[in-house]
């Protein structure tokens, strides 16, 4: 019987083991869905930050050719 109560004890252990083991793996993994997630909305606002950009460079520019007639490259 002691032998069937110590493997008993080594079989819970090893599921509480595993257990924590799957527990860790999982915020692990939410983790780097999170900062994945973060680093995409990070690249979205920069391309929208650089299309308003190049929308009011290109406003200007038609805004004020005709005083820049002589700087533009041909």
């Amino acid at each position: 019987m002691n032998a069937q109560k110590k493997r008993m004890k080594q079989l819970d252990h090893k599921r509480a083991v595993d257990s924590l083991i799957d527990e860790r793996r999982r915020i692990v993994q939410h983790e780097l869905d999170l900062e994945n997630e973060r680093h995409q909305k990070e690249q979205e606002l920069e391309m929208y930050r650089q299309e308003v950009i190049e929308q009011e460079r290109q406003r200007l520019l038609r805004e004020h050719a005709s005083k820049l007639i002589g700087y533009f490259p041909k």
